[in-house]
């Protein structure tokens, strides 16, 4: 994980303070939440961000999961991009 480091950079404020606005004719797209839960149970409440979300997946990592859990985010992807779910 120290290769990591160096090349990890502030993450812009503006993301968390301003609001996506899409406009009346942007087509709806299916939408997926996955939960880097790390050592916690599966099985965790949704956060408010995933409550209206049906497509909610767990992993038992931490945030940087793409770093620490390469192979499940590759499989968990591959599966919803397939409409495998379950």
């Amino acid at each position: 994980m120290s290769w990591v480091m160096p090349r990890l950079t502030a993450h812009p404020i503006r993301t968390f303070r301003e609001p996506v606005k899409l406009s009346a004719g942007f087509p709806q797209v299916p939408r997926t939440y996955v939960n880097c839960i790390g050592d916690k149970p599966l099985g965790q409440p949704k956060s408010a961000q995933a409550a209206d979300i049906e497509d909610y997946h767990e992993l038992r990592t931490g945030h940087d999961a793409m770093v620490t859990a390469p192979d499940d985010v590759a499989e968990l992807l591959s599966r919803i991009a397939e409409g495998i779910t379950a």
